[in-house]
């Protein structure tokens, strides 16, 4: 069951997911140009096959390279609560969830759709006094 309490871990997934959801058709868009399948434009019926097809060869995904770019640049430098304060539980999760190595991903997508989420926290499913974690 999920914890409905205002801003709480599960209350920001659900905010957040709807807000995603509702831009979906945008999102697809955007996510189309980043892989390079960008719309053809409107053809007159007299166009043959060929010429749709030569059309849809000749793409160049600039928008890809473009927002790869600087994901390599980028990288957490710390991770604050809501007031800028370091938070050194959330801190720890990051390192046990192995989010580092992660983060790119997270930076790949909002580059490429203009929005990308992330939430570091316990494991919903263990106990909530032991941070999430590989088992040993």
């Amino acid at each position: 069951m999920l914890d409905d309490a205002l801003e709480s871990p599960d209350w920001w997934l659900l905010r957040l997911g709807r807000r995603m959801r509702d831009r979906q058709p945008q999102l697809d868009f955007w996510w189309d140009l980043y892989r390079g399948q960008h719309r053809l434009p409107e053809l007159p019926a007299n166009v043959g096959e060929a010429f749709r097809e030569f059309q849809r060869k000749s793409r160049t995904n600039f928008l890809g390279t473009v927002a790869n770019a600087p994901v390599h640049r980028l990288r957490a430098l710390g991770i604050t609560d809501a007031e800028g304060n370091p938070d050194d539980d959330a801190a720890r999760w990051w390192q046990l969830n192995r989010l580092d190595s992660r983060q790119k991903q997270v930076f790949r997508v909002a580059l490429s759709q203009s929005v990308g989420y992330m939430i570091v926290g316990p494991h919903p499913t263990r106990s909530r006094t032991r941070p999430a974690g590989p088992r040993r």
